[in-house]
């Protein structure tokens, strides 16, 4: 089984599921096989299911093994105090808030959120 963060929601792929093309956003992306959770954070893309076999592309995509969850949390306060500026400088607040999920995704596939 596969659960992945869509722009509609959480999704779960099961064998056998219908054809289905989706936009991803950023999030925690699990992978369910012979008892055992693969997690990784996965950044924006795009979900295809065709003929049981799922295919994904994306920005970027991080086993949580391989997450720097020092390096997260420091981009994740980086990306808070830009959020908190954005009224007062010009601050790009989709690049700040984009940065904000990235950090976020790598926390909770590191299993730190």
């Amino acid at each position: 089984m596969i659960i992945a963060r869509s722009i509609d929601g959480d999704i779960g792929i099961m064998p056998g599921h219908a054809p289905l093309v989706t936009m991803l956003r950023s999030g925690v992306f699990r992978v369910r096989a012979a008892g055992t959770v693969q997690r990784l954070a996965v950044h924006n893309g795009y979900l295809s299911v065709r003929d049981n076999t799922v295919l994904v592309l994306s920005e970027a995509a991080e086993r949580a093994e391989e997450i720097d969850v020092d390096r997260a949390l420091a981009a994740k306060r980086r990306a808070e105090e830009r959020l908190a500026r954005v009224q007062m400088e010009k601050i790009d607040a989709a690049r700040a808030k984009a940065a904000l999920e990235r950090a976020l995704s790598r926390l909770q596939a590191a299993g730190s959120d």
